[in-house]
């Protein structure tokens, strides 16, 4: 897929003010910078952004960034959502409790997806 057809498919992210980014090694993932911390969406965590916007197959991550390499945190939710659901949540996205930490379910950290079925959430 060239370059413009991707942010043709991609249009509602960037009018959100994400840019396609180079994440190394050829990967690509959309990601919005706010002071110390961003956000990555990528289709299911496979570092790319080639996936169909409607389809629940989008994932998000929250970055944060330290002058020191061992500082860097993270949490990562592996519920799929579509583009248009992470681009309507992510901001929600609470600070890791650990360095690093993966959260199974959206409920599981409190939010509540729009248009997502919510399940009972398993304790952080």
């Amino acid at each position: 897929m060239s370059m413009k057809e991707l942010e043709k498919r991609l249009k509602i992210a960037l009018d959100a003010e994400f840019e396609i980014y180079h994440t190394g090694g050829g990967c690509l993932a959309l990601r919005k910078d706010d002071g110390d911390h961003y956000w990555m969406i990528t289709v299911n965590e496979d570092a790319s952004i080639d996936g169909n916007p409607e389809e629940a197959e989008w994932v998000v991550g929250r970055y944060f960034e330290s002058e020191h390499a061992d500082a860097f945190r993270w949490i990562l939710v592996e519920e799929p959502i579509t583009l248009a659901q992470a681009l309507s949540v992510y901001a929600n996205m609470p600070e890791p409790k650990n360095d690093e930490e993966v959260i199974k379910k959206w409920s599981d950290i409190g939010i509540e997806v729009p248009g997502l079925e919510a399940s009972a959430p398993v304790p952080r």
